[in-house]
């Protein structure tokens, strides 16, 4: 789903009890109001961690999207 007037998708994901468990300290911990928000922030860190998002913005890393995936997608 794509929101167009903000370019924003939305990703739904499930996670196991535990693993909810520990977003929910997260967010506590971060002072944080919504778990999607949360989420969001973990990957984003996971991504700068990994340096990924470096690489990217470098133009080391490219990323390649499949006109089929779109299709699926819609």
């Amino acid at each position: 789903m794509v929101d167009s007037e903000q370019g924003y998708k939305r990703v739904q994901v499930i996670f196991s009890r535990e693993q909810y468990e520990l977003i929910k300290l997260i967010k506590k911990r971060l002072g944080l109001s919504s778990d999607s928000e949360t989420v969001k922030i973990i990957v984003l860190s996971w991504l700068a961690e990994k340096s990924i998002i470096s690489s990217f913005i470098k133009g080391e890393l490219i990323l390649r999207v499949d006109s089929h995936e779109d299709k699926n997608e819609s």
